[in-house]
């Protein structure tokens, strides 16, 4: 037919498959000027190719069909740019999520290396100076679990008022003030996370010398390893001085057995003048 163009020459064209011509024409977005009824072919116009290829740009930006038929029912330049201002801020949002995905990734590389490095070192204790900082929230009724998930519960909405709900693998730990450790009672009274803000209230900071154990066991199995490292302490012939803290490195989610937890206990020390 002259002046007309087949659903092929037009695939041809515009580099498109005929599927997707016959999608668009479903979908209302652009039908061929005229169908034959008889043999059910479709043919466009030549004024239809530019229009085509506007399409495929729009949907290129990201515009969805909606958007796009809004675009060819509205044809005027303030409507378009009406529709690419709104484009432009969803684009904006997804380059802010994916940054912070990016992020989120970048620190659990980070914690892996970090697993794998200990690895090497589990059951070992070593002595070490380390700052600790973070924020916290206190553990009552330790047992009963309703005590830790009331304070995971009070940071996690801490987080999500704060847009920053993710937190990275090996961040949590719990801590048990010296006071109970002297007195053979393991009952943690903090849940730590290890990371600082500034507009939390209730923060925490230790920079001590710590007696480190890298255990990767059971959780019931966390008394029995403290009181293998206050052994080590007493032989040795130093103090325990501040709280102890239980680093939960990795749970279920890492971990071959889901009942074992890979953690560092960190049992404060000083020097005693009778050694």
């Amino acid at each position: 037919m002259k002046d007309y163009l087949t659903i092929g020459e037009v695939s041809k064209i515009t580099s498109l498959p005929i599927s997707t011509l016959r999608y668009y024409d479903n979908e209302g977005i652009i039908s061929p000027d005229y169908k034959d009824e008889a043999t059910n072919y479709r043919y466009y116009r030549f004024f239809q190719i530019p229009i085509i290829k506007m399409i495929v740009h729009l949907k290129k930006l990201g515009f969805s069909n909606a958007k796009i038929k809004s675009h060819l029912e509205n044809v005027s330049y303030s409507h378009t740019l009406e529709l690419m201002n709104k484009m432009l801020e969803q684009t904006q949002s997804e380059i802010e999520r994916l940054k912070k995905l990016e992020e989120e990734l970048k620190e659990n590389a980070i914690q892996m290396k970090y697993l794998i490095a200990l690895e090497k070192n589990i059951d070992k204790i070593t002595i070490e100076e380390i700052e600790i900082k973070g924020i916290y929230a206190n553990i009552e009724n330790r047992n009963e679990d309703d005590g830790i998930s009331k304070a995971f519960k009070e940071i996690d909405n801490f987080l999500v008022s704060t847009s920053q709900a993710f937190v990275p693998v090996g961040m949590f730990a719990f801590s048990i003030d010296q006071e109970n450790i002297l007195k053979e009672n393991y009952e943690y009274n903090r849940l730590i996370l290890l990371k600082d803000y500034e507009n939390y209230t209730k923060k925490c900071y230790f920079k001590k010398t710590y007696v480190s154990l890298v255990c990767q066991s059971k959780f019931d199995e966390i008394p029995k390893n403290i009181e293998k490292v206050i052994v080590w302490i007493r032989d040795k012939k130093y103090l325990i001085e501040g709280d102890t803290i239980i680093q939960i490195l990795s749970g279920p989610a890492f971990e071959k057995d889901p009942s074992d937890v890979m953690y560092i206990l960190r049992v404060p020390i000083k020097y005693s003048c009778l050694k």
